[in-house]
């Protein structure tokens, strides 16, 4: 349920808000009991974790598990999937990884770059940026959108080609 996103009906929780606070519910049990018996995991290390004396607080070491677990779900699951498009979509491609397996890290490389799991994400910096002649204020939200970056014949020559021997540029 914490994917589906499907209409309900006015007044109904939908199904993923419901999901989302049952996770948030045992994550927050979860991490109380670290706090108090520590183990071998990383809720434990993130609650011991400091730097120069700042430590994680409670909700942001939920809030990260929280992340930890759904976006490592989504994004290999969404990669899997666009690279099987890719493999789909690119004549030859699929023969050339199988002749040769050892191409499959340039495979997911660029997949992830042809095809990003993940198309945006929002942001705010924690000092004004300037870019392009342009000046993002502290604090302010952007939305970057990792989809169309991969996408910049700037950054890379013929972005629309699926290129396996890419340069990683």
């Amino acid at each position: 349920d914490f994917f589906t996103r499907e209409p309900t009906a006015e007044g109904v929780e939908p199904p993923h808000v419901a999901a989302m606070a049952k996770l948030r519910g045992a994550l927050d049990d979860l991490a109380t009991a670290r706090a108090e018996h520590p183990g071998d995991d990383l809720i434990s290390a993130m609650i011991a974790a400091e730097d120069e004396g700042a430590r994680l607080s409670h909700e942001q070491v939920v809030v990260t598990t929280m992340t930890f677990l759904t976006a490592g779900f989504e994004s290999t699951n969404n990669l899997l999937t666009n690279i099987a498009h890719a493999l789909a979509q690119n004549e030859g491609l699929f023969e050339t990884v199988k002749a040769d397996p050892t191409l499959v890290g340039a495979l997911a490389e660029e997949g992830s770059r042809w095809d990003s799991a993940g198309q945006g994400f929002v942001r705010s910096p924690t000092r004004d940026v300037s870019l392009h002649g342009r000046t993002i204020p502290s604090g302010a939200q952007v939305l970057v959108h990792i989809g169309s970056a991969n996408r910049d014949e700037r950054q890379f020559p013929d972005p629309d080609a699926f290129i396996l021997d890419r340069e990683n540029t």
